[in-house]
């Protein structure tokens, strides 16, 4: 993914892109915040290079007269100013894309919904399940090292992996269930919601 969203900015801004593909690269840039503000970040550094470099300058004195002045050593090859460019726009385009991965993949709630004929559980990354009955969503909100948390609406049924670092809490109307590692079912109706418990203990906060 990152490697794909680099190489692509780096061919559209070298003009090695075919028209077709700079039209779809120019609309997903207007329809995606997030990869607009990589790609101007980049080409503010890529247009930031030199038009004009003196061949007449002698890296290894400048750099002598810079290490003297610092008592360091003398460097094995000198690099020139358009290499330590070029790695400098590939390190923004790094740590750029890194934050674009990271605000995606763990800021955001998911929500599920109960699907027609499927049985099959929806299994949260710590190892949890959760059975939906009909006519039921659930939104996951990211964990962390400290707590994992969900919303209810409607039924559902729970294997919780215990974790006694990190409360497993659920939020259902006006109620929220705090779990260590059990099984139960939780059942929202309106004005009430009902709790049966299969296994293990539970904690039920009304709010």
């Amino acid at each position: 993914m990152e490697g794909l969203i680099e190489a692509r900015i780096g061919r559209y801004l070298s003009g090695e892109m075919t028209v077709m593909e700079r039209e779809a690269f120019e609309q997903e840039l207007a329809a995606d915040p997030v990869l607009n503000h990589i790609y101007t970040e980049t080409r503010r550094i890529w247009v930031c290079q030199p038009e004009h470099i003196d061949h007449q300058w002698d890296a290894d004195k400048a750099w002598a007269r810079f290490a003297e002045s610092k008592n360091i050593g003398q460097p094995s090859t000198a690099r020139s100013p358009r290499r330590l460019l070029m790695w400098s726009a590939a390190a923004a385009v790094v740590l750029l894309l890194g934050a674009y991965s990271l605000f995606f993949k763990s800021a955001q709630p998911i929500t599920y919904a109960y699907q027609e004929g499927s049985s099959a559980p929806i299994e949260l990354k710590d190892g949890s399940r959760i059975y939906l009955n009909k006519a039921s969503t659930i939104t996951v909100y990211p964990f962390t090292r400290k707590s994992r948390h969900i919303e209810l609406k409607g039924e559902a049924y729970f294997e919780v992996q215990p974790d006694k670092k990190r409360p497993f809490t659920i939020t259902s109307g006006n109620t929220m269930t705090e779990v260590v590692g059990t099984s139960f079912t939780i059942k929202e109706m309106p004005g009430q919601t009902q709790i049966y418990v299969s296994s293990g203990k539970i904690i039920f906060l009304l709010y």
